[in-house]
């Protein structure tokens, strides 16, 4: 709640023409899209095994109108 960049939403295009490694930090709400029509791979490292009985994180659903979040596809 008191993060400054509370709110704000970033967008990085990622794949077989443009490989990267992307850091999301603890406690930022994340998602993905794939835009191709080819399989997609997505390796996730986390710091802690999870734990189903214990769980350390929060689940906001892809629509939800608080994030406002456009997942239309902006080609430019």
């Amino acid at each position: 709640e008191d993060s400054p960049t509370k709110g704000q939403t970033d967008v990085y295009y990622m794949g077989e023409d443009n490989p990267m490694l992307l850091l999301i930090p603890k406690g930022v709400a994340h998602g993905y899209r794939v835009l191709g029509e080819t399989p997609l791979q997505i390796v996730y490292f986390t710091t802690e095994s999870y734990d189903p009985n214990n769980p350390d994180e929060k689940r906001i659903a892809w629509n939800d109108e608080t994030i406002g979040f456009n997942w239309e596809t902006t080609f430019k």
